[in-house]
């Protein structure tokens, strides 16, 4: 298998027909069941509705990858983006252009087509004019591969899960009771798609919570949420089928003081996903994101009572989310690694 020739094909989920999606599926399965053996596998088509969601403010591109002598079977993804100029994040993260996927079977790694496939990366940072790539990787053979790239390692992080079935739920109520203790004037809410009299206030929180995560050596900058983006990804999550399930702390002034957000799909129960968690710096010290934790596995568990698992990711060096996490149980499922590389090293890389 060694010399293998092949080649990249555009994929364009707008225009794909009927058979396309099926041999994209195909391939989607087999790889699902080596990236994670176990879980349930998204649904087709929340999963078509996702590729098809090229946000105003991205360039997006998507190859297949196929043996040039086999050439109606896929072997691989490529999968890149970058910012529009358009896109208020823009002026902090023009430099760079993140690859999610660059991917293959199994039984086609180690054949050297993987630095070939970076081809495609390159061509489209070159295109765009961008100086830096950055990716995640999770698998041993993608670890691997980046240290022969000699690309660096920029921030280390965890996929954490939460086991429903054995948390104790004692801790989790101590924690919904001492929330209003300490913090007798917020008032919880509830909401999927957000109020219109507090988006703009949602927004502005949710940027600054975001933007607190830790970076570590990552060369990005600060990410904006404006009530446009937040109305795109609500209509977007309702074409996956997903609920987006948020609570927040309100104060009396007015002021949301602190937030937490679960994704749920059918089709990935019994596993539900946590996403931004946060507390803006001049509410914290007052509990509020364990109370916010906790009385979100309690309405998880009242609405969707066959969620066995909540599923999470942090930056290593978040130590106070890790704290919490900890407390409940999470446990480690799967280490990554975000790297980044210039477009001028992976270049010479390629032409050694």
């Amino acid at each position: 298998m060694f010399g293998l020739e092949i080649e990249l094909r555009p994929f364009d989920p707008f225009k794909a027909t009927e058979e396309d999606w099926k041999i994209f599926h195909e391939y989607r399965y087999k790889r699902y069941l080596e990236f994670a053996p176990g879980d349930p596998i998204t649904a087709d088509d929340a999963v078509e509705n996702s590729l098809r969601f090229m946000r105003d403010e991205e360039y997006i591109e998507t190859h297949s990858v196929h043996l040039v002598d086999e050439p109606d079977d896929w072997i691989g993804l490529v999968r890149v983006s970058t910012l529009k100029e358009t896109s208020p994040s823009y002026e902090e993260n023009q430099h760079q252009c993140f690859v999610y996927n660059v991917e293959l079977l199994t039984p086609f790694r180690g054949k050297g087509i993987a630095k070939k496939l970076l081809t495609g990366v390159l061509d489209f940072a070159k295109r765009y004019e961008k100086r830096l790539i950055i990716a995640d990787v999770s698998e041993a053979d993608g670890k691997r591969f980046i240290k022969k790239l000699k690309a660096e390692e920029a921030q280390s992080g965890v996929e954490n899960r939460l086991d429903l079935t054995n948390l104790d739920w004692n801790l989790v109520e101590e924690w919904v009771k001492e929330g209003p203790v300490r913090s007798p004037e917020s008032q919880l809410e509830y909401f999927q798609d957000c109020p219109d009299d507090i988006l703009e206030e949602y927004c502005r929180l949710y940027t600054e919570v975001m933007n607190q995560a830790p970076r570590d050596d990552l060369d990005v900058g600060d990410f904006i949420t404006t009530p446009e983006f937040r109305r795109q990804h609500e209509k977007f999550q309702k074409d996956l089928d997903t609920t987006w399930l948020t609570a927040i702390t309100k104060e009396p002034n007015g002021d949301i003081s602190g937030m937490t957000e679960v994704l749920y799909r059918p089709s990935k129960d019994p596993l539900i996903y946590q996403e931004l968690t946060g507390v803006p710096e001049k509410y914290r010290g007052t509990g509020k994101g364990k109370w916010l934790k906790a009385i979100m596995l309690q309405e998880v568990r009242k609405r969707w009572p066959t969620v066995t698992s909540v599923v999470t990711g942090n930056a290593t060096t978040n130590a106070p989310m890790l704290s919490i996490n900890e407390r409940l149980g999470f446990k480690v499922h799967r280490e990554s690694i975000a790297v980044q590389m210039k477009t001028t090293d992976l270049e010479k890389y390629l032409t050694e």
